[in-house]
């Protein structure tokens, strides 16, 4: 099986682009600028990526056990 073969089922980020809502380029700059803003303002706390990506995967895990429930 070619690469090309294995990879149909995988999501094209390009065609997602295609789409955008008006007025998303202007909502993520703004979203980026901001939080750029607060760290520049040490007005919120940066992590390290590791510990970063365990509570997203608690807080996931959370979500998911709630929806169980």
């Amino acid at each position: 099986m070619s690469p090309i073969d294995e990879a149909g089922g995988t999501p094209n980020p390009e065609r997602f682009l295609e789409k955008k809502e008006p007025g998303y380029d202007e909502w993520l700059f703004e979203k980026v600028t901001r939080t750029l803003q607060r760290v520049a303002d040490k007005s919120t706390p940066l992590y390290d990526h590791a510990d970063a990506m365990a509570s997203l995967k608690a807080r996931v895990a959370a979500k998911h056990a709630r929806n169980r429930a």
